[in-house]
């Protein structure tokens, strides 16, 4: 969204608001993935699914109604946040995040070997859902990059934002553990 432009003004570009949309509907998914890492209630994981479907499906829908990609949008105003700062009061979403990340990643770049820009564009997908929700801005980015990149079928770049993608991995990491004792 630009800063110019409030949320409901009528002149904002549709590009816009269906940006605004996808990032605000990606990070409720992104929380929903993480929800379903944890133990749930059968009860509880059936709600849960059923709005991760709902959510990806409205995602879907908008991408058909705006016959076109999602753009890529930077997610943040502040792209020097290598943290949104809120993040520290949720020790369980601190938790859920650095114990799948990992994974998400060590996926992404399994993907990004094999050159399979199918899964690198889904792996990607899922780890930026995750980072949006953590509050990892810069991380995002570099998601999105690899994602597109998957999406359009050029890997060539993928390794190098793969490595960015790590680096701020490591930034958030320090960030969390050992500022606050610094």
């Amino acid at each position: 969204m630009t800063s110019s432009s409030p949320p409901g003004d009528k002149a904002q570009p549709a590009d816009d608001i269906l940006g605004a949309i996808r990032v605000r509907a990606n990070s409720v998914v992104g929380v929903l993935d993480l929800l379903l890492l944890t133990e749930l209630a059968p009860k509880q994981k059936q709600y849960t699914e059923l709005a991760r479907t709902s959510g990806k499906e409205i995602l879907e829908m908008l991408d058909r109604v705006f016959n076109k990609n999602p753009p890529v949008r930077e997610t943040h105003d502040v792209e020097d946040e290598v943290l949104d700062e809120d993040v520290v009061r949720k020790p369980r979403l601190v938790e859920l995040f650095f114990q799948h990340i990992p994974k998400y990643l060590d996926a992404l770049e399994q993907a990004i070997a094999n050159r399979d820009a199918k899964s690198v564009e889904y792996q990607a997908h899922k780890t930026k859902g995750s980072c949006l929700a953590f509050g990892a801005p810069r991380m995002v980015k570099q998601c999105q990059r690899i994602e597109m990149a998957g999406r359009e079928g050029e890997l060539e770049s993928t390794p190098e934002h793969f490595g960015l993608l790590r680096q701020e991995f490591d930034k958030v990491h320090h960030q969390i553990f050992f500022q606050e004792s610094e």
